[in-house]
Parts: structure tokens; sequence; C-alpha cells
């Protein structure tokens, strides 16, 4: 073969010298290069948090003109409904404009759909094509009085609405197009402009919103999509292209739900603000409307500025509010709950207001184990010379201690206490008034009372309408969407029962209510938006009960984006599992694997060192945990066994007794699954003894069972915790049949099966064949009432014969039966019947020797076989 021949000099010259000339003309079209100096901002989007250098960094409002928005307009004309449209993105867009203003950006920059009076830049297609709408509803034409030519440039209706109006030095770009590149300048301002970031909101969504999107993403913009800023007229197609933007690692772009920025580096000039200004150890934090500020100045120290005329804040001095006790404990960050519940304490002694977060400290206290009685009992004597609020807010702090404690019944004495005390508070303790009725929702279902917890929750939604508080009105109807599933799920319960569809019903009203309620500031903007993705959470698991899987995961996704941007992440962690359990059913297991993973990615890179580190692990664990049951799921037990027990360390690190049990018995059955008994055993038991130092009782008996049914496969069942239970229920079974009690008898018998293995077929011989030796009759009782396969005693005399354990093992083994016990035949079964025998009883002994532990040895399958009349002669000599 003839070596390669080396290019000419010359033309290796002349492909050089055309590689720089298409490279010099594609850089014309490309977005020049970001800023390294200056200051940035950090969003916490998806697929992963993004920095934005804030001085190449635009924010692009598309079409927010009246001709999509309004009655009359463009998109009325298609047939929308456009005030859907309006309500679902203007919110947000005015919010965004307004810090956006505050900000040194490079450009706000407003684009419009806008044709020239002659409509020479409107293609045939678009103007008069086979798809475009009826002629009088067409581009050009005027549909309603007042708003003009549709899409021409200059109409009424082409104008931009109030919510979203430029102001003046702002940048407008009308397009002739979806795409805001197309036959525009748009490009070459971003440019000159030095842009090399867009933050992206507008409708629609999925025509041009997305279209710019991916028009700036080929030039190489890193575009960010605000989400709460953008609407389609159908719901399902923003969220797709949503999902579509961020997927594959954000092949277009970013999302956000709402921007929440961390600006780090120098600023001279604060943005104007009037809401309270808090500080921390490194930042200062001025909270707007939409975007959450840090700045952070790199010549002066933040912890002692003062701003506006407010006085100095040290980080030492820092009060935080009871929401954010609130949301320290949600998220199982209890040191911390327990000092903000603190300062927020001495926050209300100080104004003179009742101490409501003392509920959330006595919770958080008995959370970390620490005593909280003495606290409840002093509060407790001072309130009896106090207002009604002051003895209601401490009345709820004697309740949570109560359910803390398991004192159920103290815990309904002091909640009707309670509600004798909540008639008579003013109207001005509105949030204690919605609590006082709340827990009463929440001791009644603890005792099991659904009718009583539904009363109680309807008596909440009647306080609110009162009220006419939206806000507390959607709380209420979360509330009663709660009870509903608590109803679906009863069983054996005398209570009212209720369907799914009530449940995504009043969930779905919940959410409603929320997104309609109007807040009194950000704390209340973020109240109100945790509430609708909680709402959203609860209406995405009556869907997957309902079958209606895309809806369920749909919703699940929206509420994460809400947990996440607001930083709750066990509720976060709680529309995950959601969202993994309809990929289980949809058979999509390894989509929801891959969205789980991507959750515990962020959560790790955004853990930190800090104090609140405890809920980010709380919160990894749960994923863990999530993501064993979907490796569970997928009959890959390898996979849940090492993820399980990554959660429970977890759990141990931070101390999470009741976590980690719950972690060592998901590891526990899986690793049964994987056949490591002797592992699986350890596990359980180191569960059963956390459960039982917890108290725990679900656990504790939860633990029982795993740990029985290990044992019993493992032929231990003398060992194993449930056994004297499991021989109870077989009594009851036999008393019943003496009784020819039917009901009875069916229940001992389901409650026998739920024992497994614990109860031997030798168990049941030697109840059930003396009970038909003495009673004949009944043999029809248990046909008839259990389906016992049973036609008559078989009367033969019985014989049997001892075989050497190690030659019917082998002798078993070569004939296809893969294990056998030491066993003594009988020819009268205790439960099949013929004219000749057709299965044998068997004697099982333990597995004590040490040939039967190296092979294997595993009695009951063989007892199996022998009992089903698969294994019999030709090894007896009968």
């Amino acid at each position: 073969m003839a070596p390669p021949q080396k290019r000419p000099a010359a033309e290796s010259a002349a492909l050089a010298r055309e590689k720089t000339r298409i490279k010099k003309e594609a850089a014309q079209h490309f977005a020049v290069k970001a800023a390294e100096e200056g200051p940035t901002a950090k969003l916490n989007t998806l697929p992963k948090p993004l920095s934005l250098p804030l001085k190449s960094t635009a924010l692009l409002c598309i079409d927010f003109q009246k001709d999509f928005l309004d009655v009359g307009g463009f998109g009325h004309a298609l047939g929308n409904d456009v005030t859907k449209l309006a309500d679902e993105c203007l919110p947000g867009a005015g919010k965004l404009l307004d810090a956006a203003r505050k900000l040194p950006l490079a450009a706000i920059i407003h684009t419009k759909e806008a044709h020239r009076e002659d409509l020479a830049d409107c293609c045939e297609m678009k103007l008069c094509g086979p798809r475009c709408p009826p002629e009088d509803k067409r581009i050009g034409q005027v549909m309603v009085e007042g708003m003009g030519r549709l899409l021409v440039d200059g109409s009424p209706g082409n104008d931009f609405v109030d919510a979203a109006k430029p102001l003046d030095g702002e940048i407008v770009v009308p397009k002739p197009g979806k795409g805001a590149f197309f036959m525009t300048g748009l490009n070459e301002i971003l440019r000159d402009k030095g842009v090399s970031h867009l933050i992206v909101c507008g409708v629609t969504t999925e025509v041009c919103v997305q279209t710019t999107m991916r028009e700036a993403n080929d030039r190489g913009y890193e575009c960010v999509l605000v989400e709460d800023a953008t609407a389609s007229y159908i719901p399902k197609f923003k969220a797709s292209v949503i999902e579509m933007v961020r997927s594959q690692g954000g092949i277009v772009g970013y999302t956000v739900e709402q921007a929440e920025v961390h600006w780090s580096g120098r600023c001279h000039s604060p943005p104007l603000v009037e809401d309270e200004i808090t500080s921390s150890s490194s930042m200062i934090t001025w909270t707007l409307p939409i975007f959450l500020f840090h700045f952070c100045s790199s010549e002066n120290d933040p912890s002692t500025t003062a701003i506006d005329g407010k006085p100095e804040v040290s980080s030492a001095e820092t009060m935080e509010t009871y929401d954010e006790a609130e949301k320290h404990l949600d998220n199982g960050d209890l040191q911390l709950c327990v000092r903000s519940a603190e300062d927020a304490l001495a926050e209300s002694h100080n104004a003179g207001r009742p101490p409501v977060a003392l509920h959330l400290l006595v919770r958080a206290k008995k959370r970390l184990g620490a005593p909280a009685g003495d606290l409840v009992r002093e509060a407790s004597e001072k309130a009896r010379s106090q207002e009604m609020p002051w003895k209601a807010a401490v009345k709820l702090a004697e309740i949570s201690l109560s359910l803390g404690e398991s004192r159920l019944s103290d815990a309904i004495e002091e909640a009707k206490d309670l509600r004798s005390l909540a008639a008579e508070l003013p109207a001005a303790e509105g949030k204690l008034h919605r609590l006082t009725l709340s827990i009463q929702v929440t001791v009644q279902l603890a005792r099991g009372a659904l009718d009583e917890a539904m009363r109680a929750a309807m008596e909440l939604l009647a306080a609110a309408q009162r009220r006419q508080d939206k806000g507390a009105e959607a709380g209420a109807w979360l509330r009663i969407a709660e009870v509903h599933r608590h109803r679906e799920m009863m069983t054996g319960s005398s209570a009212t029962a209720s369907t799914a569809e009530e449940t995504l019903q009043a969930s779905e009203r919940s959410a409603e209510l929320y997104r309609g309620a109007a807040g009194a500031g950000v704390d209340a903007a973020a109240e109100l938006r945790r509430g609708v993705g909680s709402a959203q959470v609860e209406a995405a698991s009556a869907c997957v009960r309902l079958g209606r899987l895309r809806q369920s995961i749909s919703l699940a996704t929206e509420a994460m984006g809400v947990f996440r941007s607001l930083g709750f992440l066990h509720r976060l962690t709680g529309a995950l599992d959601v969202e993994l359990e309809a990929r289980r059913q949809l058979m999509e297991p390894m989509i929801g694997l891959q969205a789980a993973n991507r959750e515990l990615q962020l959560l790790r890179e955004n853990k930190g060192d800090g104090e609140a580190t405890r809920g980010f692990s709380q919160a990894e664990a749960e994923i863990l945990e999530a993501i064993a049951r979907t490796h569970g799921a997928l009959s890959e037990p390898l996979g849940a066994v090492r993820n399980a027990l990554l959660a429970a360390e977890l759990r141990k690190e931070i101390q999470d007794e009741v976590g980690e049990t719950s972690a060592l018995l998901l590891a526990a059955d899986q690793q049964r699954n994987l056949g490591e008994m002797i592992d699986a055993t350890e596990t359980a038991e180191r569960a059963l003894a956390l459960a039982r130092k917890t108290s725990h009782a679900r656990h504790e008996e939860e633990a029982a069972r795993v740990l029985s049914r290990v044992l019993a496969e493992r032929g231990l069942n003398d060992q194993a915790p449930q056994r004297p239970q499991a021989l109870q229920a077989l009594e009851a079974l036999i008393s019943a049949v003496k009784l020819r009690d039917g009901a009875a008898a069916k229940d001992s018998e389901r409650m026998l099966n739920s024992y497994g293995n614990l109860v031997t077929n030798k168990d049941i011989a030697d109840h059930v064949v003396p009970l038909i030796s003495r009673d004949p009759d009944s043999v029809k009782f248990l046909r008839e009432e259990l389906g016992w396969n049973i036609e008559k005693p078989y009367t033969q005399k019985q014989s049997g014969k001892e075989i050497r354990h190690l030659d019917f093992y082998l002798a078993h083994r070569l004939s296809g039966m893969g294990f056998g016990p030491q066993f003594k035949v009988c020819d009268m079964p205790w439960r099949v019947w013929g004219s000749t025998p057709a299965a044998v009883s068997v004697n099982q002994l333990p597995e004590t020797e040490a040939w039967q532990m190296e092979m294997m040895f595993r009695p009951g399958f063989i007892d199996a076989g022998l009992q089903s009349g698969m294994v019999h002669a030709p090894f007896f000599d009968q």
C-alpha cells in the first residue's frame, strides 16, 4: 500500500484561509463572549444552576401585545381563551420587569409580531394559506372595532398590554415571524450591547417563545426561560416545552419557575426596596417580588451595613420569622427551626403578640429528642392571666406535645378545649384561627375518626369563607382533599367512603384558589406558591390512583419546580415520589430514575457546609429510598439494597432514627429478594431494635414482619418474632370452624395467610386433622366457606417409614426436586383427600446439621412438593 501523500503547501494554506474566513463570517452571527468582571447572579435553574454575568445579560420579553392577550386580537380570532393566557403570565411578567429594571442589565428588549401596513413582509402561506383562519379573521383584517387590523404595526391591538409596556430607553423590536431573529436586527442589537445571556419570557410558550429560544441557542446565547412569566393557550403545550428545553442537559437552555438570584460581586447602587433587610455572615438580602438578590461588596463587610436608613443588623442579631421556622421544620433542619422559633417568640413578645411559634418549637424539640414538657407547662401557667389569643397559642403547643408523645387521648381533650377558644378569637388573629381549626383535622385523622376529620375540615372552610380569606379557603380545600385521600385508603371502617375523583376535585380547587389569592407581600406570595405546590402533589397522587398518569407527571413536575425554587426539600421529594410511581405504572421506570438522579445531583451540588446541611441530607436520603424502591420494582434488588443502605447511613449521620429504621426495612426486604438471608436477618434485627428504641409502633410491627419472613425462609420459624401471633391466628381459625362462624373463619384465614410461612404445614395438620377426625362435618364447612379442597376424610390406617435424610435428599435432588427435609412419611394428609394418598405430611426439623447448611438445604421447597402430590412413590416403601 502506498504511503499517504503530503498535501502541497499551497493547498494547505488555501484551506487554512478558507477555514479562517468561514470562522470569521460565522462569528458575526454568534453571541459575544460574556463579561468576565462585574456582578453575577446565580439562578436555581434546571437542569442545573446557572450564573448570569449581569452586564452581559438581557431580559427578552416576547409579544406581550394586545393581539395575543386581549379579546378581539389575533389570539382570540384563532378561537383561544385569551383571558386565561393573561392571568397566567402577566402577574409574573410584571414582577419580573420591575425587578429587572433595578438591575444593571445590558438591555431590556420587547418584541412584538407586527407586519407592514402593505403586508409585504407576510408570506402567502401565513396570510391566506389552507391553514389560515376564516377570511374575516386573518392577518390585516379588522375583527373588533378599536383593535384595528390584526398583527399590523401601528394598530391599537398591536400595542403592548399595560402590565408589560416598555419604558423609555427600553428597546422594541417588531418582527414579522414567530422567531425574534427572523428579518430583524435583534442579533446585531444583542452583539452591540455585549449580550451573551438572555432571560426569556412571553407568549406563547410553544410558538414564538420556543422558536426564539431555538434561534438564540443556534447563535450561542445562553437562555433562561422564566416559567411563571410565559404561557400557552393550551397548558400542556407549555409543560411540554419546559420539559423539552431543559432535557438532555439543557439542549435549548435552562428553565426557572421564578428567578431566585444570588448576586455576588461589587455593588455601588443597591436597588430601591421597601421590604425588610436581613443579613447573614456573608451577605445582605433585599427581598423583591420575584428575585431574591444577595449583594456582597468586595470592599465592605455587609454584616454591618445600614441601607435606606434602617438600623445596622449583624449575623448574631438576625431575627428569623415564623415562616422560616416552619420551613426549617419541614426540611428537617431541626436545630435551625429551634433557633428560628425562639427568635420568632422573642419578636412576638416584644411586639405584644401571642406566641404562635411555640408549637413549632415544641415539635422541633420532640423530633430532636429534647424535653419540651417543662417549656409547655411554664407557658400554660403564664397563659392563665393572658388574653384569649395567648391561651389558644399555648393550647396549640400542648396538642403538639401530646401528639409528639403519642398521648392521643390527651390530644383529643385538648383539641376540644382549643375549639372552644377558637370561637372567641378576634378577627385580627386570622393565622392563629386557621391553625386552631386545622389541628382539629390533624387530631381526628390521628385517631382514625375520618368523618369527624371531614367535619373539622368543612368547619375550617366555612370560617375562611366568612372571613373572605382566599388563602385560608385554599388551605381548607387542601385539608379536605387530605381527608378524602384517607377515606379512599380506609379498610373495615364505618366512615363514609371517598373516591380518588373527589380527592382530585378538592385539590384542584385548592390549587385554583391559591393561584387566585392576592398576596400581601413576598412572604405571603411564597406561602401561596407553597400551597399551590402542595395541592398539585395531592392532585398528582389522585391522578395516579385514577390512572391519569401523564397528568400526574405534569402536576408533580410543576410542583417540584415550586418547591425547588422555595427551598422546601422534603416536599420536593414527595412530589418526586409521585412522579416515580406514575413512571413505574407507565412502564417508564428508567425515565423516573433519571429524574431522581438529576434531583440527587442538584441536592449534592447545593448542599454546602452550612447549618442547613441536615435538611439536604434528609432530602438526599429520601431520594435514595425512592431510587431503591424503583430498583425493587424493576426486580433489581442489588441496586435497591445499595441505595437503601446509603440512605440508612445518611439517616444515621443526622441522628434520624425513625428514618434510619425505614431505610433499613427497605434494605432488609431487598436483601431477602437478593438471597442474602444472613445480611437480611442482621439488617431486620437492627431495624427492630431501632423501632423499639424510638417506640414507633408501626415500624416495630413492620420490622417484626420482615424479620419473621426472613427467618421463616431460613427454616428458623421458632425464632421469628411473629411466630406466636401466627399460631394464635391458626387457633382462632380452628375455633371459628368449630363454631361454624364463616366470617370469623375467613378473617382468621386472611390473618394466617398474612404471616406467610411462619405456620408450617405440620402446624396446620396438627390442628386440622384432629378436628376432622372428631368432627367429620367440618369438612363440608371448610370446603364451602373457605374453598378448601376436601372431599372426605381418608380413614385408611396410617403407616410411615423413617428414611435417612441424606438418602432422601440425594434421591430427590437427582429426580428434579431441589431440596428435602428430615421427615416422617404419613399416608393421611391434612388437606388433600381422595381414594388414594395424593400427598404426605412432614415432620420438619430445624436446620442444625453442618451438611444442611453447607448444601443450602431448604426444607420448605420439598414441603411444597409433598403437600401438592408432586413428590411421593417410588421413594416410599408402602
